[in-house]
């Protein structure tokens, strides 16, 4: 029976094995969000990357290979590597697929870069069919993987969050922050790694010299030695909060309910899941003109995303604070208009629908 994109019932059916499913869900809930809503075409089940467990699936598919690729030892990193090569050939002898969604084009801030760039262009090679979340991310994909220029692909949404976080009682506010009723508030969340910008953002702010300006910085840093750094940095300026760990699902809406603009200074990127979290909570973005961030611009409207185009400094940000000032307030309907074609089922559905077109081939 063919479903209202194509998609046709196979027996045996569509079994996938995701990488990941359920396992980042804490950090980011994309994945279990997709796969819920795949349930409905297909069957879908958990890799392991340790166990390379196999078990007659027709798909794997893979979000982020360079997690292999990170780690000091080097015969660590070969030795699993050359796990995954020997189970994508059986799974490739057996007649299944391998898709890649192209979340990153490498590691970020790998510990081996040439080691890391040399398995990740031949994990490429292995790939079926790929998964784009934009037309911009294919165009830098390509640019970095000419070679691959002829192999199958489509180009989905990233899902949205606005179903996932159901906002309670909060248990973070403003004035659990000291942070004045009246002041603009801008939120830089989620794992603070070097290619975001948080440095970057800390000296534009303090350069502003705009009292009523206040950062919030809530995530899990990459490593010890940068929290220390960066808790040293901000020690005695009383309009940046800093909040240094994990933040629990239960809290995310918190941190978005009281903040005016989410504010993402990359320094490189592909796709950005913040980007989406922001949007999904209705909440502008303040963002750089590059990667996937372009599209979404064209999605939501430059009244709601703002890309500055040279490096982030104190000039962009007065930029975006005058941008911010004169934004209109997101309206609900028109929020859930803009976010439909990234609705987790639609999403879900053309990825099977892909699958299956690989499958046939």
């Amino acid at each position: 029976m063919a479903s209202d994109n194509g998609f046709k019932s196979a027996d045996p059916p569509l079994k996938v094995l995701a990488w990941p499913m359920e396992k980042n869900i804490d950090a980011n809930p994309y994945n279990h969000i997709l796969y819920q809503a795949m349930a409905e075409f297909a069957y879908v089940g958990e890799f392991h990357s340790r166990k390379m467990h196999w078990a007659g699936e027709n798909i794997l598919h893979v979000h982020w290979p360079d997690m292999l690729l990170r780690g000091r030892r080097t015969w660590r990193i070969k030795i699993r590597f050359r796990r995954l090569a020997k189970m994508v050939a059986k799974l490739k002898r057996n007649g299944g697929k391998l898709v890649w969604t192209v979340h990153n084009l490498k590691p970020h801030n790998p510990t081996h870069p040439q080691l890391a760039d040399r398995l990740m262009a031949e994990f490429v090679s292995w790939v079926d069919g790929f998964i784009f979340l934009t037309d911009e991310s294919r165009g830098q994909f390509l640019a970095a993987f000419p070679t691959e220029a002829d192999k199958p692909y489509c180009v989905t949404p990233h899902v949205h969050y606005r179903h996932f976080y159901q906002p309670g009682r909060p248990t973070v506010t403003r004035q659990s922050l000291s942070i004045p009723n009246d002041a603009t508030v801008l939120l830089m969340f989620g794992k603070l790694r070097h290619h975001k910008g948080l440095q970057q953002l800390l000296q534009a702010h303090k350069g502003c010299e705009a009292n009523d300006v206040y950062l919030v910085i809530a995530g899990e840093p990459s490593d010890k030695v940068a929290a220390q750094a960066l808790l040293a940095q901000v020690a005695g300026n009383t309009q940046v909060r800093v909040q240094l760990q994990h933040i629990a699902p239960q809290q995310v809406p918190d941190y978005f309910a009281l903040a005016d603009a989410v504010v993402l200074p990359y320094v490189k990127i592909l796709n950005s899941g913040t980007a989406v979290l922001a949007l999904s909570f209705g909440l502008p973005i303040i963002a750089p003109a590059m990667g996937s961030l372009t599209a979404l611009q064209e999605q939501f409207g430059k009244q709601q995303v703002f890309l500055y185009t040279q490096e982030f400094t104190v000039g962009a940000l007065k930029t975006a604070l005058h941008w911010l000032a004169s934004a209109p307030d997101s309206e609900p309907h028109r929020l859930i208009e803009t976010l439909s074609p990234m609705e987790p089922r639609a999403v879900a559905l053309a990825t099977a629908s892909f699958f299956q077109s690989l499958l046939a081939q």
